[in-house]
């Protein structure tokens, strides 16, 4: 799958759906890149000003917010972004039920295929990659890295202690809501929570987010774009595209693949930090293996 962004960026239009404290003026120009994504880029700086009712100045400093050197760049982002959308504007397989009782199987597998890339670009549309490596080295400094997952998804959080553990850093997943209460208070300043979760806001959620932040633990959130309340206790957040949860689902095919895809990230992120010193940890763990 193609990659059209730049190296440090999230889709835009995602991006601008997470911007936070936009002014009416700053709205009237996304309005008028949603009306017409392509129209906009072929504008001038002075028909920009004229149809979002702004100043010049007003323009230059809503590039700066979103963290682009000036109109150019935005213009390059709006033509990369709205070409990565329409990629994926036919993907329309259901995420919950993507075949039914009547399909051949190759039919299963076409719409899996479908359901694998619709998910890989609701996971990397809102990530952003600056984030992702600050992510990375707040892991290397801790002590303690503490995972918190939903019950469906503590295999792929095993896999990831697995493979942390495999480069010397001391991970826990905590399997159960108790085990989660047990360590979330014995949490320090010095450990780190990675707490990822995609289902709507419960209030275990928040009260495991409260007894970590008042043990002054680091939070990386991995969430939903429109979780707003478990989102808001992250020190950094992993933000992904929402999916509608139905309770008929043949299984969660989506947020699996989302969230392997992301802890898979997180992994190699943090292995590529210290890599000749994991890679020689590996040739000798393989090495010891191998000598059993």
């Amino acid at each position: 799958m193609q990659n059209h962004l730049g190296e440090t960026d999230m889709n835009l239009f995602a991006k601008l759906n997470c911007v936070k404290y936009l002014s009416d003026t700053e709205h009237n120009i996304i309005d008028l890149i949603n009306k017409d994504p392509i129209a906009f880029t072929q504008m001038t700086i002075r028909e920009i000003s004229s149809l979002a009712f702004v100043s010049k100045a007003t323009i230059y400093r809503f590039c700066k917010k979103l963290g682009y050197s000036g109109l150019n760049e935005l213009k390059l982002m709006v033509t990369a972004s709205y070409a990565d959308q329409l990629q994926h504007a036919d993907k329309t397989v259901d995420l919950n039920i993507p075949f039914g009782k009547t399909d051949s199987a190759f039919t299963i597998i076409s719409s899996l295929r479908d359901l694998y890339e619709r998910s890989l670009f609701l996971a990397t549309t809102f990530i952003s990659v600056k984030d992702l490596q600050l992510i990375a080295l707040d892991l290397i400094n801790a002590v303690n890295i503490m995972v918190f997952v939903d019950d469906e998804q503590l295999h792929v959080a095993k896999i990831f202690k697995d493979r942390m553990e495999s480069c010397g850093a001391r991970v826990t997943v905590p399997a159960n809501i108790y085990q989660k209460i047990s360590i979330a208070q014995s949490a320090s300043a010095k450990d780190i929570a990675i707490y990822a979760s995609y289902h709507p806001i419960q209030k275990r959620h928040l009260e495991l987010a409260k007894i970590l932040k008042g043990n002054q633990v680091k939070m990386i959130v991995i969430s939903s774009s429109d979780d707003h309340l478990l989102n808001h206790h992250g020190d950094r957040n992993l933000v992904v595209g929402p999916i509608e949860h139905e309770k008929d689902k043949i299984a969660d095919f989506a947020i699996t693949i989302i969230f392997q895809f992301l802890f898979d990230s997180i992994y190699s992120v943090f292995f590529k930090e210290r890599y000749e010193e994991n890679i020689e940890n590996l040739r000798a763990s393989y090495l010891k293996y191998r000598n059993i």
